[in-house]
C-alpha cells in the first residue's frame, strides 16, 4: 500500500465509515444529513437527510456497499439511538427504528 491522498478529516466531522470497496466514504457533522463522497476527488456522490435532529456518530455499510446504517445516539453515553438504513444509491431511507437501546 502507498499513500495517494487524505481524506476528510477533523473536528468537524463526528462521523466517518468507508465503503467495503475503499472508494466512496460517509461523512457527518453532528445532527446534519450523511455526506456520501468519492475517495477518489471527494465529489459529492449522495446526501442522506437527517431523520431525527440527533448527531450521527456511527455508521456501517453491508458487505456489498449497498445500504448505510446510521446510529444517532440520545447522549454521550450512546446507549439509546435512532436507526437509519439508507439505499445510498438513490438516497432513499428503506429503515428508520426509534429508541434502540444498544
Amino acid at each position: 500500500m502507498r499513500f495517494e491522498r487524505e481524506l476528510p478529516h477533523g473536528a468537524a466531522f463526528t462521523l466517518r465509515e468507508l465503503d467495503p470497496s475503499l472508494e466512496r466514504i460517509a461523512l457527518g457533522r453532528g445532527q446534519g444529513a450523511v455526506e456520501i463522497r468519492a475517495c477518489g476527488d471527494h465529489r459529492l456522490l449522495a446526501t442522506l437527510p437527517a431523520a431525527t435532529n440527533l448527531a450521527a456518530h456511527n455508521a456501517r455499510w453491508s458487505a456489498d456497499g449497498r445500504f448505510l446504517a446510521v446510529k444517532r445516539d440520545y447522549d454521550a453515553d450512546g446507549l439509546r439511538a435512532d436507526v437509519e438504513v439508507w439505499e445510498v444509491s438513490n438516497a432513499r431511507r428503506v429503515a428508520l427504528r426509534r429508541d434502540v437501546p444498544a
